[in-house]
């Protein structure tokens, strides 16, 4: 940790200088070029360069970038070309040193590793910031981590200060938090505000029961429920309301007036409700439902006075004093059954019926209270395939959306990979420490000729990088990921159109021609310079030389293979092989040995 720590700040605040123009980062054993030393042309040419970064004269360059910048500011015929040159372009411009053999990784935008190695950049280099080395990555990658809970550890403490300040809403104790002192009222504003309670009267009181109550205290309240096993006079003395009790001779008039039918006194049982157009009778429920109650339809006055005719007018016209009853709260009920058009007002050719009451039942013994059930309601009783299908709620989809798919494997029969791990080597059973990447040479040879594939985070110890055999080298795994499927279909593509050209070594993949030939570049003009006959007796003695050495090595399994290796008819290819041997067979002992390293020292016959 403390390591990083230290890298981070070198990075930060390098200890060793900087080239202005490329960021290379100059050691002691690489010349540099102070600023102060350029003349006023090349100092201009600098400062187009590196905009909008600031040139000083402590600023120093790197001697490619001092040339390129000698060169342009010389110029042709008068001319100054300003386009911005850079020395070196392979340079990790986190750390200032070269990539080389280490490994790279992509700068991710939108990524706040990325923010920390933008503080450690110039301003003109930040559009080329697009890799850095890996380890780069990690110390910004533990700079990130620092900030982020830096951040948390902030917002927590202003969180836990804001909740010490402010009082609680629900004025409830928080253990540990002192509650602030409540501001004192005085005690004028106590007593100017006991007066004004006093002054304000007292809400009129609608429950004429309650009001008599409060009225007189003495006074016990009378049920105004009937009583199940009374006749229907004491019904209907029950039924009237308090009110009417207080004049005899008006009671008595309605009740002369009246007809003692009990389906009639059955629907006057309910509340009654008197407005200045005429009677409106609603039928309310005073009490709990029963399940023999029956529902009776809305009737105005004039209706009434159709369905009744032996009433007096004075009934009809009587004004209810003005009290609003009780409401009681009725409980909901759905029903299965279909439902039927109770209040719907009858035709005007039509007289509605009165409906029976039922007789009254006895007392049945009090029952304990059960919850009440709701019933399903009827659309619920359809059946399955009647049901409409419900869309996904927003939440359900969001959720689906969200949650990341697991990435599937895919099994393959002929292909196989090696364990994609970066602490070991991918040789089986090495325990060497110093690992480097392996280079992408040798990821295309195993995987077109050994049809073994290397994961990009595989590394190889220095001792198996140049190893003479990779044939030794088997994958124990067939499962692989999209991404390397993806992978593995552009190098087959890209080998498809990448073809070997032997007639120029030099222009060979390092590892491809050390995996082909076995010999480096010096060692096989060697062969040609030393042995004169080669290029004799041949018309593209290095193509012969090649096809002998690929031959004697074994890299191809059989003739027709290495044809397609060539490029070329396999019977010519044949023939250039047979006057390669003719010709090395009666060479000379000494030049066979000083010509053939120790891994191709086999005569042929």
């Amino acid at each position: 940790m403390d390591n990083m720590d230290e890298l981070a700040r070198r990075r930060q605040n390098p200890v060793l200088p900087r080239c202005t123009n490329c960021s290379l980062t100059l050691t002691k054993k690489r010349r540099k070029y102070h600023v102060e030393e350029l003349n006023i042309e090349s100092i201009d040419l600098l400062r187009g360069w590196v905009k909008p970064t600031v040139v000083t004269p402590e600023d120093n360059l790197c001697t490619d970038c001092f040339g390129i910048l000698q060169d342009r500011a010389l110029g042709t015929d008068g001319e100054i070309d300003t386009t911005p040159a850079f020395g070196h372009t392979h340079v990790c411009l986190g750390c200032g040193d070269f990539f080389g053999s280490k490994k790279i990784q992509p700068a991710v935008d939108e990524s706040p590793v990325k923010d920390v190695i933008i503080g450690w950049t110039p301003e003109h280099l930040l559009p080329r910031l697009n890799r850095v080395c890996i380890t780069c990555w990690m110390v910004a990658t533990r700079v990130a981590q620092q900030r982020k809970k830096a951040r948390e550890a902030e917002a927590a403490a202003k969180k836990t200060e804001a909740a010490a300040v402010a009082p609680p809403e629900n004025n409830s104790i928080i253990p540990g938090v002192e509650r602030p002192p409540q501001p004192l009222q005085s005690l004028a504003d106590q007593l100017s505000q006991n007066e004004r309670a006093q002054e304000e009267p007292d809400p009129p009181i609608r429950n004429p029961a309650l009001a008599q109550l409060v009225q007189n205290p003495t006074a016990t309240a009378q049920p105004q429920a009937p009583q199940p096993n009374e006749d229907d006079s004491a019904w209907s003395s029950q039924a009237q309301p308090e009110d009417s009790t207080q004049d005899g001779t008006e009671w008595s008039q309605n009740q002369a007036g009246a007809s003692q039918d009990p389906a009639e006194w059955s629907s006057r049982g309910a509340n009654q409700e008197h407005s200045q157009d005429g009677i409106e009778w609603t039928a309310r429920i005073n009490g709990t439902m029963s399940n023999n109650c029956e529902w009776l339809p809305e009737a105005t006055g004039d209706e009434l006075s159709q369905q009744r005719p032996d009433w007096p007018a004075e009934a009809q016209t009587e004004q209810a004093p003005e009290t609003e009853p009780m409401q009681v709260e009725q409980p909901t009920y759905q029903s299965t059954e279909p439902i039927q058009e109770q209040n719907a007002e009858p035709a005007q050719n039509q007289v509605a019926q009165p409906v029976p009451a039922q007789p009254a039942q006895p007392a049945q013994p009090a029952q304990p209270a059960q919850p009440a059930q709701r019933a399903q309601p009827a659309q619920r009783a359809q059946p399955a395939a009647a049901r409409p299908v419900q869309a996904p709620s927003l939440l359900q989809a969001t959720h689906e959306l969200m949650t990341p798919a697991t990435n599937p494997k895919i099994q393959s029969m002929l292909y196989t990979r090696l364990s994609a791990t970066s602490r070991y080597c991918l040789v089986r059973r090495c325990r060497n420490t110093a690992l480097l990447p392996v280079p992408n040479g040798i990821r295309d040879v195993l995987l077109i000729e050994n049809k073994v594939y290397v994961p990009h985070n595989a590394m190889v110890c220095q001792r198996h990088l140049y190893v003479d055999d990779w044939r030794k080298l088997k994958g124990r795994l067939n499962d692989f990921s999209p991404f390397q499927v993806d992978d593995i279909f552009k190098r087959l593509q890209k080998y498809r159109h990448h073809t070997i050209d032997f007639e120029r070594v030099e222009r060979m993949d390092p590892h491809w021609r050390f995996y082909y030939l076995g010999l480096t570049v010096e060692q096989f003009n060697k062969f040609i310079r030393e042995i004169p006959e080669l290029s004799h007796q041949l018309r593209r003695p290095r193509r012969a030389l090649s096809i002998f050495l690929v031959d004697l090595r074994k890299r191809c399994a059989s003739m027709q293979q290495m044809a397609a290796l060539f490029s070329m008819p396999r019977e010519a290819m044949e023939r250039d092989l047979r006057a390669v041997k003719y010709i090395m067979a009666s060479i000379d002992s000494a030049l066979w040995h000083s010509l053939f390293p120790p891994n191709l020292r086999v005569r042929p016959h």
